[in-house]
């Protein structure tokens, strides 16, 4: 009994240390796969790393759907998750904090007013219930440091448009809002 015991409990962490090396060595796809469905685009993300306390995104970026002087709908060399990487398997993990620092913004104003451009297409995308996404967690905090944007006219994308850039932006919410949402918020608040 006791050899089968021993047996069993071997098994078990044999068959757990091979799930953990497989979603160790696809983390990045696993993310990237998420954002894509949940922005109904195409979502590149360079490197992944996993702390005790933290997830760090290394190269996070969005393509822009037309081809134009804008490579990026969004790109950040980093991007900070405040969560312990445990609560990733609860069914609704709560994202302490995100910190994004030198994220670049590219707007593409599809007509002459900029009332219609590719952030508007996301942050509807985001609000709209119909999206196929499983993943349901809350983010507390959202902080932005050195932010660019980068805006051009369909019409005349002859060159960028560089505004001043913004020092810092928080978006919070104590009781933590949905992920689409805060991503939505954050979204709004550039494009003013």
């Amino acid at each position: 009994m006791k050899r089968f015991v021993i047996d069993v409990v071997g098994l078990c962490l044999l068959v757990t240390l091979v799930i953990s090396a497989y979603v160790y060595t696809v983390r990045s796809a696993l993310i990237a796969s998420h954002l894509s469905a949940l922005l109904e685009m195409p979502v590149e993300v360079g490197e992944v790393r996993l702390g005790w306390d933290r997830v760090v995104i290394e190269d996070l970026r969005i393509p822009n759907k037309r081809k134009n002087l804008l490579d990026y709908t969004f790109q950040a060399p980093t991007v900070e998750l405040g969560i312990h990487p445990w609560d990733l398997l609860r069914t609704r993990p709560v994202i302490e904090d995100v910190e994004i620092a030198n994220p670049v913004f590219g707007i593409d104003m599809y007509e002459s007013g900029g009332s219609d451009n590719n952030w508007q297409e996301i942050i509807n995308t985001l609000l709209s219930d119909d999206t196929g996404v499983y993943w349901q967690y809350r983010v507390k905090r959202v902080v932005l440091h050195d932010i660019e944007i980068h805006a051009c006219n369909s019409y005349l994308c002859q060159r960028l448009i560089k505004p001043e850039p913004i020092d810092a932006l928080t978006v919070h919410d104590e009781v933590g809002m949905p992920g689409r949402r805060a991503i939505a918020q954050v979204a709004r608040a550039i494009m003013e």
